[in-house]
């Protein structure tokens, strides 16, 4: 969408932490070439040592110099063509973009405390920058003439699609308001970025303050003997406690709150910490009136707007096209998966009366998580660990290479890199690519039947203390396709995990869970480098919310099918294949407790959708009583209520999924449909791969995401296999 994912970055950016200096790696005694603005520029891979905050100032006026002035030119088109009017906004903010990506890369992979006002700043900076073109009536007046030419009827179909995106667009943020309501939606917009961004940063600070000191080490029985070093040594490095009197420190950032809720067997300790863990983002860090001031201010911009409500605003360009829709699709799930869900609970309550031998015990909320591992270790059974020798990480990464590589007709190379300190004039010695980490990996993707080189893609996927955790994608350069008489700019992305991979002595194994997330991001690389879409805004990942993620959600199926497994799940040392068992057990664990992680997605989609379209129902209930009414029948049936994380819930209140997190069960169904079709024809064949490059991968947003998925499917999506997924699980693929 036209300017909204710069937007959208910019909030994320406002509350994430900047950069550090990457440690110094051997260079030769070599002197840059001068580089004036190292933010801005593109000739290859960024030189991410000369960028720094102190930079990115300097950089930004020069940008936003460079952008007023297009912007100034813009309002005095007389003669509009598409080359001065639609074609100048595809790629007026190119630098600002371009600046806030790298920015992006800095923040979350070396990033540096005390530096948030100076991000602020920067992105405050840009987005009035923006906002002077959104609400600017000379240039909505020449649009609106150059969409009613004779020429605009004779556009290219990308073309035309990016003509009636800005449009839309230029409408929806106020286009057609009086001077008054623009001058509101303005404030609107302003509002609601600075209340977001005190709200993630409440949850992220409220998070990082949590924690638990224990004394008593029989407290921590049922946890591993490594857990328990571990805490013993957290608390030790925070000055609790000592080898001679230890401590253990519980935090809610490092996992630990949440494992003694699955592994550990006092019963009080877990009703100490689930009950702590509900006030993360409440007391001095309080998202509560937070809620309260976004859900209003997001109302009020949708009828402002001529909506009925947020929800069908928002739904408005999604592929599910009404928020009524996306309503009725959620319920569809909920119903299907609730007899699952119901047998689950009762096998969770059976156990726990069989543990404590009460014939009449009931599930606490803090029970849920140990009796699911209860559970989960009972059928896992002999097979615990023994998955690890077969899933050694770099077996898995180059398994995923080839995999999506013969599918999709590429040739994945990696290349050499070093890492330069900030600062120091020195350049990477010829032929290698610069990095910002030492153990940042970096590959080249290359179309095996030209030749090509189409995109490339960092790696950084151990973890350190200057960056965040988690796993994720990120655009770094949208690049672009050959286009009269330019040559290709290869599109460059980055694929971020806290997972670890390891050296080539010591490598590390993944999880079945942490390979499937591996596939996903890859999924959202390829979706992003693959494309031949030319207008940038449309182009790679640019799409509809609800149809993001089915590119990538797609290929966790491979990580299941053993024709796939075949590829990277080998013995370490022998080389032999994975065992039919070790299989089947890997197949439980993918399939453990579905019904419950599904009906959780399920609860926080129903909430979303029903506060955001009932907002005159629920504007004056506190956030946990709203939590209570509509969430009557999705929390586990426990002896009292277990609400979803409403004060930390950054997805809601902050990202982009406020009315549309039922995107993600959407994208599962699209999966689990357009998957049947590889099943059918073979999850290895280069004819359907190439099929799903052309209609899916190269198209970006160029078409209705409906209309791409009729172009692979020759349907519209079907809920069928999926439901048939949730409720019957099915059995093992053959070797």
């Amino acid at each position: 969408m036209p300017l909204l994912p710069r937007l959208l970055l910019l909030a994320s950016l406002c509350f994430l932490p900047l950069h550090a200096e990457p440690p110094a790696a051997p260079a030769p005694q070599t002197t840059a070439p001068a580089t004036e603005h190292p933010f801005l520029e593109w000739n290859g891979p960024p030189q991410w040592s000369k960028l720094t905050v102190e930079q990115a100032k300097i950089d930004l006026d020069h940008a936003m110099s460079q952008y007023r002035e297009r912007v100034r030119q813009l309002e005095n088109v007389t003669d509009p063509t598409y080359e001065n009017t639609f074609g100048e906004l595809a790629n007026i903010d190119e630098n600002l973009e371009r600046l806030c990506l790298r920015l992006e890369v800095l923040s979350s992979l070396c990033n540096e405390t005390g530096q948030r006002d100076a991000v602020t700043g920067i992105t405050t900076t840009i987005q009035q920058g923006l906002d002077d073109v959104l609400i600017n009536e000379k240039i909505w007046k020449i649009l609106k003439k150059a969409d009613a030419c004779e020429w605009a009827k004779h556009l290219t179909p990308e073309q035309n699609r990016y003509k009636e995106q800005i449009m839309d667009f230029f409408r929806k943020n106020g286009g057609d308001l009086s001077p008054e309501g623009k001058k509101r939606l303005v404030a609107i917009n302003q509002e609601l970025l600075a209340l977001s961004s005190r709200f993630a940063s409440n949850a992220l600070d409220s998070a990082n303050s949590w924690k638990i000191v224990i004394k008593d080490r029989s407290r921590l029985a049922g946890l591993p003997y490594s857990t328990v070093r571990y805490l013993q040594s957290r608390a030790q490095e925070q000055g609790f406690g000592d080898e001679e009197h230890p401590q253990w420190l519980v935090t809610a950032q490092d996992g630990s709150a949440y494992s003694i809720l699955a592994r550990g067997d006092d019963p009080k300790l877990r009703e100490e910490i689930w009950r702590s863990l509900q006030t993360i983002g409440r007391g001095k860090h309080d998202n509560a009136p937070l809620i309260g001031g976004i859900l209003q201010l997001r109302h009020e911009k949708a009828c402002l707007l001529g909506y009925a409500n947020y929800a069908e605003m928002s739904a408005d360009d999604r592929m599910v096209g009404t928020a009524a829709h996306a309503a009725e699709f959620l319920q569809t799930i909920h119903d299907s998966i609730m007899p699952a869900y119901r047998q689950e609970m009762a096998t969770l309550r059976r156990l726990k009366r069989e543990h404590t031998g009460n014939a009449e015990a009931l599930l606490d909320p803090w029970d849920v998580a140990y009796y699911g591992h209860q559970l989960y270790e009972t059928q896992a059974d002999d097979q615990k660990g023994k998955l690890d020798s077969y899933l050694r990480a770099d077996h898995v990464i180059q398994g995923m290479f080839d995999i999506f590589s013969g599918l999709y007709g590429l040739t994945v190379t990696e290349r050499p890199t070093a890492c330069i300190a900030s600062g120091s004039g020195k350049t990477a010695p010829e032929g290698t690519i610069e990095v910002w980490d030492p153990a940042v990996q970096y590959y080249e993707i290359r179309d095996t039947a030209s030749g090509e080189h189409i995109g490339s893609f960092y790696m950084d996927m151990n973890p350190r203390d200057n960056k965040r955790d988690g796993i994720w994608m990120q655009t770094i350069e949208s690049g672009s396709p050959p286009r009269a008489g330019h040559p290709r700019i290869p599109r460059l992305a980055a694929i971020c995990s806290y997972t670890g991979i390891g050296t080539k002595t010591r490598p590390t194994t993944m999880s079945p869970e942490d390979i499937q997330a591996l596939f996903h991001e890859f999924g959202h690389t390829l979706h992003h480098c693959l494309s031949e879409v030319g207008i940038r805004d449309l182009s790679g990942t640019n799409t509809v919310l609800d149809f993001v993620e089915f590119p990538s959600q797609i290929n966790e199926n491979w990580v299941w099918e053993r024709e796939a497994l075949n590829r990277f799940a080998k013995q370490r040392t022998t080389g032999r294949p994975l065992p039919d068992k070790l299989y089947r057990s890997m197949l439980a664990s993918q399939n453990f407790l579905r019904a419950n992680s599904i009906m959780n997605q399920c609860a926080i989609a129903h909430f979303d959708l029903e506060v955001h379209m009932n907002y005159e129902k629920y504007k004056d209930m506190p956030p946990e009583r709203i939590e209570r009414e509509i969430l009557a029948g999705y929390c586990p049936e426990t002896t009292e209520h277990a609400p979803i994380p409403l004060y930390d819930q950054t997805h809601l209140f902050v990202d982009n999924y406020g009315a549309g997190y039922y995107a993600y069960l959407w994208g599962e169904m699209l999966t689990t449909d357009a998957f049947s079709k590889f099943k059918e024809k073979g999850i290895l064949n280069p004819e359907v791969g190439a099929e799903f490059r052309r209609t899916i991968l190269s198209k970006g947003n160029s078409k209705p995401a409906i209309e791409l998925y009729r172009d692979f499917m020759g349907r519209d999506p079907k809920p069928d296999a999926f439901i048939r997924k949730l409720t019957a699980p099915g059995e093992p693929s053959k070797p």
